[in-house]
């Protein structure tokens, strides 16, 4: 029986066999009925989740990682094609009737393929001077605030490292290390940095004070309320381009519907706060795109000799740089690995049952599980990185093994402080605005 819940469902085993699949599910992946009834849940999942998943289910955890499906959370399913499905999945646990077997009752909803991406990013539209126009999602809490509240403010008063530079050089210079952002992503497309986003400033002031875009503009009451964002704030990656657009002066008629939508919260966020925020703005609009750090898992493919061969995108994320720039690259150079060594040994090294090892390297066929291991590498923004990785060892066409890793940003770790202030090259910029701002204080 279904209970009445929709009739894309799924009902899998603590073993992965599929124990039922409903005609939905057969529509969506495209496997005909019968098929479906002999498959087991590894032929649904892409690699390496398809060999990882098995303890998952044998031995669910108690907390519940934010990139699990069982967050909530997009993930991905093979149709009969082998191409990825995105779809967001409901798990109840149900005891089965002929056996003592546990029963994973899975909801499957179909959602559009990027929403894979779109759901751990927000992409902020800023003019030069770092003035928040817009935002893609104004009802997203990603960050842990609605982000709809940013309209208006200053990203001084959101991201640390704009904050930062505000209280070294002063408000006027925002265009100096906006500049400088834009010079590394045209010199390397897909760079990206890690920042701390936080609540916008203002929402903390006393006496709950209504929030207005002319407050967050104002200099004197960013000083006030400058406390310590850091300790409600999350680890993302940042990303700076250009926009294709340029803003063009709203006509009075305009302006005025958009005043007018104040019961919809024009006045900080949604299409009528963008409205509101951009009229009257010329120029070329900036495009930041942050990325929640901890909702990141790339994949990455390794040869016997630990050599990359593929990389998803999102990897490029963690590791501060382009994917395709990972591409042939020996894994040393990202991760603090041993030169000599091959994945065998990484694996027995954090192996701490290997007699577990060894079993489970007869009884699997589809490859051999490594531990789940942490190694420190280098960022690009000349800081540290904790990653945390496992990986499932298979055999390549040819005979030849290769490895199929993930990668999960540690954002807990507290290693060597990032420095952008030097990779953008921005010390001598940073001295002058100082002398200039001492010139007009002694004018």
């Amino acid at each position: 029986r279904t209970d009445g819940r929709e009739s894309t469902l799924l009902v899998v085993d603590s073993h992965m066999r599929l124990r039922f699949a409903s005609v939905g599910v057969s529509t969506l992946l495209g496997y005909p009925m019968r098929k479906l009834a002999t498959m087991r849940l590894e032929q649904l999942l892409p690699p390496p989740y398809n060999t990882l998943h098995s303890k998952y289910l044998r031995d669910p955890p108690t907390a519940i990682p934010p990139t699990s499906c069982r967050s909530g959370k997009v993930v991905h399913l093979l149709n009969e094609n082998g191409s990825a499905v995105a779809v967001r999945l409901k798990i109840s646990v149900a005891a089965a009737t002929d056996t003592a077997m546990t029963l994973y009752v899975v909801q499957v909803e179909k959602r559009p393929i990027d929403d894979f991406l779109l759901e751990k990013q927000l992409v902020v539209t800023s003019d030069f001077g770092g003035r928040v126009l817009s935002v893609s999602d104004p009802e997203s809490e990603l960050f842990g605030f609605r982000s709809a509240n940013m309209v208006g403010c200053n990203l001084c008063d959101v991201v640390d490292i704009f904050q930062e530079w505000r209280d070294r050089a002063g408000e006027s210079q925002m265009q100096l290390l906006m500049l400088a952002l834009l010079d590394k992503e045209h010199e390397m497309p897909g760079t990206s940095w890690r920042v701390r986003v936080h609540a916008p400033i203002t929402e903390a002031l006393p006496h709950h004070l209504p929030r207005t875009p002319s407050l967050c503009q104002r200099p004197s009451a960013l000083k006030t309320t400058t406390t310590a964002p850091a300790a409600g704030s999350r680890s993302a990656c940042l990303q700076v381009e250009l926009h294709d657009d340029v803003f063009e002066e709203e006509e009075d008629g305009d302006e005025q519907k958009a005043s007018a939508g104040g019961d919809n919260g024009s006045s900080v966020g949604g299409a009528g706060g963008s409205m509101a925020a951009s009229s009257g703005v010329y120029g070329t609009r900036i495009r930041v795109t942050l990325w929640r750090r901890d909702l990141l898992t790339g994949v990455v493919e390794l040869d016997e000799d630990l050599v990359i061969r593929r990389a998803s995108p999102i990897t490029g994320l963690i590791v501060g740089m382009p994917s395709t720039s990972m591409l042939k690259k020996p894994l040393q150079r990202f991760l603090d690995v041993p030169a000599d060594t091959s994945w065998e040994k990484l694996s027995e090294a954090h192996s701490r049952h290997k007699k577990q090892r060894s079993a489970l390297k007869s009884s699997s066929n589809r490859g051999i599980i490594s531990p789940i291991m942490a190694f420190i590498g280098p960022h690009p923004d000349t800081g540290t990185m904790r990653i945390i990785v496992q990986g499932v060892q298979v055999l390549a066409p040819g005979g030849r093994s290769k490895v199929i890793v993930t990668l999960h940003p540690d954002t807990t770790y507290a290693g060597a402080h990032a420095d952008l202030m030097r990779v953008l090259h921005l010390d001598s910029a940073l001295l002058v605005a100082k002398s200039a701002r001492r010139q007009i204080s002694q004018a």
